[in-house]
């Protein structure tokens, strides 16, 4: 199951990093499912930081960068999988 955590309001090409605005809460550990027009895959958060600081949670209304695998666009949609 995915739930929508969050959309890209930024992508930094150059270092692999995109900002999301966060929906629903993340911790590191969690997967999480990016997916857009020309967008489509699955990877574990290893790294969040808010403001250059790193962060093991977020919480809905904050803006979280992670390094992400493969380039996203700004309004990809995040959906963190649910395993029961």
């Amino acid at each position: 199951m995915e739930v929508l955590v969050g959309i890209i309001g930024r992508y930094f090409n150059k270092i692999g990093v995109a900002v999301i605005e966060m929906k629903e809460s993340l911790k590191i550990g969690d997967s999480i499912h990016i997916i857009g027009n020309t967008t489509d895959f699955i990877q574990d958060l290893s790294m969040m930081q808010i403001e250059n600081s790193p962060v093991q949670m977020v919480s809905r209304g904050d803006e979280v960068a992670i390094t992400v695998r493969h380039p996203v666009q700004d309004g990809d949609d995040v959906y963190k999988i649910i395993t029961e």
